[in-house]
């Protein structure tokens, strides 16, 4: 496997996605990864800077300022576990592990020990919030990776999601909850390596699978009413006859159909193959004026008053501004935030979209 330090095992990572749809981890197994998001490429330099401060140089204030939260959040859990005593800890270590024959393994962020009891907590630094302590699919395992790895009969897990909250609850896996939760990861991981398991369509075990364009349960299930092409009445008749559960799943699985199939005629185009019906056309060229202030001079000059150019010709971005005052003033935080009101004030206006339909 190439660039997978997965191995192509199951991992902690993908244990809701899993336990969801078991046949999924063959379905995908070999499949090249997709291109990161930009927010996962922010998310990887906030744990390299959790990890090592010389990462944090590399961080922007936007970064910098979630990564601190984190570092914050990890001090208040590690002193509620811990108390006055000091634990050892490893961070962004895979731990490996035997099930039923078959490897599994899982990356905690980082992982505190004291005598029998750890702490493992996973750094979530994106907006949408994940599943608590509780129910934390993903944490229940690194809980029994640690256990088996540290010889320790008590385990505390926690996601650190300063965007969600900063004073998370941690779940103490005790070691008869410990032995419970070895027992049900262990079936699930000996279900995903079945090559007779199936597959079952969802979005949340379907969103980043990378088996999609090619899995024939998942199109099945998001495919059969977009295909009556040139025939909307019938599209129209055949969702409105579908109960609201399976109305909600639908929309769900087509929205991951239209992303995976789009991706995919792309890439096919991009490699000369032909797609039926499709091309690419050459990218919309835009245009962006780097030198304002000669603008500005030029348009004094054609007879365009000052008035009426910062009237009509000017759009002042926030985030820019920010950054000029931060360069100007030498605030920071809440003292620029203030700045920023202050220049602000009374001459904005905020407007609100329409209702955006939102998955729950």
């Amino acid at each position: 496997m190439i660039n997978d330090e997965r191995q192509g095992m199951t991992s902690a990572s993908s244990a809701e996605a899993d336990l969801l749809c078991h046949g999924r981890h063959l379905a995908q197994r070999g499949l090249p990864e997709g291109e990161k998001s930009t927010d996962a490429e922010s998310g990887n330099r906030i744990h390299a800077a959790l990890e090592s401060q010389e990462k944090i140089s590399a961080l922007s204030d936007d970064e910098l300022g979630t990564a601190l939260k984190c570092k914050a959040i990890e001090e208040v859990l590690l002193e509620k576990i811990f108390g006055d005593n000091k634990p050892w800890c490893r961070r962004e270590q895979r731990i490996w592990s035997d099930f039923g024959g078959f490897k599994h393994s899982g990356k905690p962020d980082v992982v505190y020990v004291y005598g029998k009891v750890g702490l493992c907590l996973d750094y979530k630094t994106g907006r949408n919030e994940v599943a608590e302590s509780s129910r934390n699919l993903q944490l229940r395992d690194l809980a029994v990776l640690a256990a088996i790895e540290y010889g320790l009969d008590k385990v505390y897990v926690a996601p650190i999601q300063p965007w969600v909250t900063m004073t998370p609850e941690p779940c103490e896996y005790d070691k008869m909850a410990l032995i419970v939760a070895l027992g049900e990861m262990e079936t699930r991981i000996v279900a995903s390596n079945d090559p007779k398991s199936p597959r079952i369509p969802g979005d949340k075990q379907c969103q980043y699978c990378k088996a999609k364009p090619t899995c024939q349960e998942f199109l099945n299930a998001s495919l059969p009413i977009k295909n009556v092409v040139g025939e909307p009445e019938l599209v129209e008749s055949g969702i409105k006859a579908l109960a609201s559960d399976r109305l909600g799943k639908f929309l769900s699985l087509v929205r991951l159909a239209e992303e995976t199939a789009t991706a995919e005629v792309r890439r096919r185009i991009d490699s000369s193959e032909a797609v039926e019906g499709w091309t690419l056309k050459a990218g919309r060229e835009t245009e962006k004026i780097t030198d304002a202030q000669t603008v500005f001079s030029r348009a004094l000059a054609a007879g365009i008053t000052q008035d009426k150019f910062v009237a009509e010709c000017i759009t002042v971005g926030k985030t820019a501004l920010k950054t000029a005052l931060k360069t100007a003033t030498g605030a920071k935080g809440k003292a620029l935030d203030a700045k920023l009101d202050e220049l602000l004030s009374g001459v904005t206006e905020t407007k609100t979209s329409a209702n955006i339909l939102t998955k729950i």
